[in-house]
């Protein structure tokens, strides 16, 4: 594998690529693998917000959700027993939603957060919008997967340097 690189003095140098490199790692933070002056300080900032507002945007639905199924508790319990899931789960759901969600929005245990919401989105879409007859359920089952995909691609690339992890890391500058 081999990078391209701009030369200090003009034109285009092809440098032989690493573990690591921008092209192996694309999605991390923005000091790995890149060279800084190419980068530079401002894509590296605008890199980890769209990071932090791509995180709190994939996790407020499920903090939203895991305060207001607190509220409505019975009628979350009863409808998930409408679909044949004990209702006894719902404190894990609920935890599931809040513990996980914060978790993420502060970028830390991200991966792991991030696996177990993915896997919660696509058991909800199985268990919950399967009648494809109904056009929402379909837009249901469509959505959760798609959340799930993004869980996914959090897992994969971890929160960024504007995060409780990149902080640890020392990247959080």
């Amino acid at each position: 594998m081999s990078l391209v690189s701009r030369r200090a003095g003009g034109g285009w140098v092809r440098r032989a690529g690493r573990r690591g490199s921008i092209i192996g790692r694309a999605c991390a933070p923005a000091e790995i693998g890149v060279n800084m002056a190419v980068q530079g300080n401002t894509a590296g900032n605008v890199q980890a917000f769209g990071q932090l507002l791509g995180r709190l945007l994939l996790v407020a639905i499920f903090v939203h959700e895991g305060v207001t199924l607190i509220g409505g508790y019975a009628s979350a319990a009863a409808y998930m027993q409408g679909f044949g899931v004990p209702g006894a789960l719902l404190p894990a759901v609920i935890a599931l939603q809040l513990v996980a969600g914060l978790l993420i929005a502060v970028g830390a245990l991200t991966r792991l957060a991030a696996l177990a919401l993915a896997a919660f989105c696509v058991l909800t879409a199985i268990l919950f919008h399967w009648n494809f007859a109904q056009r929402g359920e379909l837009l249901h089952f469509e959505k959760d997967l798609a959340i799930a995909g993004g869980f996914l691609l959090l897992a994969a690339c971890g929160p960024g340097r504007w995060s409780w992890e990149g902080w640890r890391a020392g990247l959080a500058h």
